[in-house]
């Protein structure tokens, strides 16, 4: 399995992680701003009351809340491959960028190859194979290689089957170039007077037999 496929265990952050992580960067703020407000003011040392934590140890904390919510929402191999003694918080997030970077590229070029592959004569109709051009598209889009609606409408009319190949022609020379949208239609419709051909055909083999 790979790392983008199990790369969390839920899709939204722990509630309680966030609600603890707000509540200390909302302390923090307060904090920094009471002591810019004492020095300002020239309060005394008796007049201040408890003495608030030093501005680096409040961080210290929030980067420990930030790196348990890491660790708490990757999967058990991703943390083994991140996780080290001392690191910080933005050490892990730079460790798992890379990771999913490299994983990224691996994906794109795996979709690539499967949406090249992807032909008419592979599915039940035009619509389902449509349908499974827009899918690898979307997923491309995902790992930042978006198509094109020109280069989305060239993979569609390169994997027809022979049949539609003058359907093909008449969209390719239109101006401007039919959409994704306008192409299923135009396409839709031919396979409808295809079959429709194809039913004539054997009715009419079918006496003569």
């Amino acid at each position: 399995m790979s790392h983008g496929q199990n790369c969390s265990r839920s899709i939204a952050p722990p509630t309680s992680f966030l609600t603890t992580l707000n509540h200390e960067l909302n302390l923090h703020i307060l904090l920094h701003h009471q002591l810019r407000l004492t020095k300002r003011k020239g309060t005394t040392d008796k007049e201040k009351g408890p003495a608030a934590p030093p501005p680096e140890e409040s961080w210290k904390r929030l980067d420990a809340i930030a790196l348990q919510w890491i660790y708490g929402i990757i999967s058990m191999d991703l943390l083994q491959t991140v996780i080290k003694k001392n690191t910080r918080a933005y050490d892990a997030w730079i460790a798992l960028e890379n990771l999913f970077q490299d994983n990224k590229s691996s994906r794109s070029l795996y979709l690539q190859t499967k949406l090249t592959n992807t032909r008419l004569e592979n599915f039940k109709d035009v619509a389902a194979y449509c349908q499974e051009v827009k899918i690898l598209a979307y997923q491309l889009y995902n790992v930042d290689v978006p198509l094109s609606q020109t280069q989305l409408v060239l993979k569609v009319l390169g994997g027809l089957a022979e049949q539609y190949q003058t359907i093909a022609t008449v969209i390719r020379s239109a101006t401007p170039l039919l959409d994704f949208n306008a192409t299923r239609s135009w396409l839709c419709q031919e396979e409808i007077e295809i079959n429709s051909q194809a039913l004539r055909a054997a009715q009419t083999a079918g006496p003569a037999l």
